[in-house]
C-alpha cells in the first residue's frame, strides 16, 4: 500500500517549493529521501533543489493542501524540519495533522534512517 506524502521547503530566497511522492512517505521512508538530498552535491543548490534531483519519484505540486490523500506532510524551513501525520476522521469529521517530529533535517535522518555500521 502506498504512503503518500508532501515535502514543503520554505526559503527566504526562493519562496515555497512543494513536492509530492506517492510511495514510502512514512517517517523512515521520508528520512531516506532526505538522506539522499543531504548526500547530494551541495553545488547543485539549496536543499529543495537537491531533494528534487536526488529523488526521481518527486514531482512538483502547488501545495500540500492539494493532496487530500496524503498521510504525511514534511515542512522544512532552513535546516529545521517538522513532520506531521494526518489523523483519521474523528467525531468532528475533520482531518487534523499531528506533529510527529520537530528538529533539524540531520536529526530526523539520523533518528529515522541511521547508517548501519559495516560488520
Amino acid at each position: 500500500m502506498s504512503t503518500r506524502a508532501t515535502y514543503q521547503f520554505d526559503s527566504l530566497d526562493f519562496g515555497r517549493q512543494t513536492f509530492y511522492i506517492h510511495h514510502d512517505g512514512y517517517l523512515t521512508g521520508a528520512a531516506s529521501y532526505f538522506r539522499k538530498a543531504l548526500e547530494c552535491d551541495v553545488h547543485l543548490g539549496q536543499l529543495a533543489a537537491r531533494f528534487f534531483r536526488a529523488n526521481d519519484k518527486a514531482s512538483f505540486t502547488s501545495a500540500a493542501e492539494d493532496h487530500g490523500d496524503t498521510e504525511f506532510n514534511y515542512v522544512v524551513s532552513g535546516q529545521q524540519l517538522v513532520a506531521y501525520q494526518r489523523r483519521p476522521f474523528g467525531a468532528s469529521d475533520e482531518q487534523q495533522w499531528v506533529e510527529k517530529f520537530r528538529g533539524s533535517v540531520k536529526e530526523f535522518v539520523t533518528y529515522f534512517n541511521p547508517v548501519e555500521e559495516a560488520a
